[in-house]
């Protein structure tokens, strides 16, 4: 009787990877009708026919015949990789513009101010920074208009704490831009062969 049932468990254990595997074939086929939107998905789904396959009973030939239909995707991704940094870092780059602010920096960290936004491909996110990595603020999605959004609400506070007055946020940024205009203003007194580089556009 125990023979059987951990037949019976091997069997459906077989089953249930080859399902999950079968899934994440057929949704890589679709995601890559989109693959810089889809992205991270496709490199999930990747790691996890890989993962069922070791796991799996299956033949070498059958599992060889998997490995080389889901290899061209596969080949693709370091090539989509380079293009979503591009198309991610132009995306923000712009919503940053529309509101005033100046991004510096090279992948993975690219700098806003007094912030920097740690880049994370592989988990799909962005992690928020005060300073060179000093004080981990939060962490937020790998969507341009997501990121700015949530610098926003830390500068808001952050001001609103310091001048303990409620503006609007264009309002704000004025109050950045002067703060920034004295430090390059006194910078200039001190260290008159010193270029001083506030990061903002102006």
């Amino acid at each position: 009787m125990t023979e059987n049932s951990d037949i019976i468990k091997a069997v459906s254990k077989e089953k249930n990877n080859l399902q999950n595997m079968l899934k994440s074939i057929r949704n890589i086929e679709k995601l890559a009708e989109d693959p810089l939107d889809n992205l991270h998905k496709i490199k999930q789904d990747v790691v996890k026919i890989e993962k069922a396959l070791k796991q799996s009973s299956l033949g070498e030939f059958v599992k060889e015949g998997v490995r080389d239909h889901i290899q061209p995707t596969k080949s693709k991704i370091p090539e989509w990789d380079e293009q979503f940094k591009r198309s991610f870092g132009q995306k923000l780059e712009d919503a940053l513009k529309q509101e005033g602010f100046e991004l510096r920096g090279h992948y993975p960290l690219l700098k806003v101010l007094f912030y920097t936004l740690e880049v994370r491909l592989e988990n799909n996110n962005v992690i928020l920074w005060y300073g060179p990595q000093q004080e981990k603020i939060e962490t937020c999605k790998l969507l341009p208009e997501i990121v700015v959004q949530k610098l926003k609400k830390i500068i808001l506070k952050s001001l609103s704490g310091i001048l303990k007055i409620n503006y609007s946020f264009q309002i704000y940024i004025k109050h950045i831009k002067w703060l920034f205009i004295r430090m390059r203003k006194q910078s200039e007194i001190l260290y008159p062969f010193r270029k001083f580089s506030s990061g903002m556009p102006f």
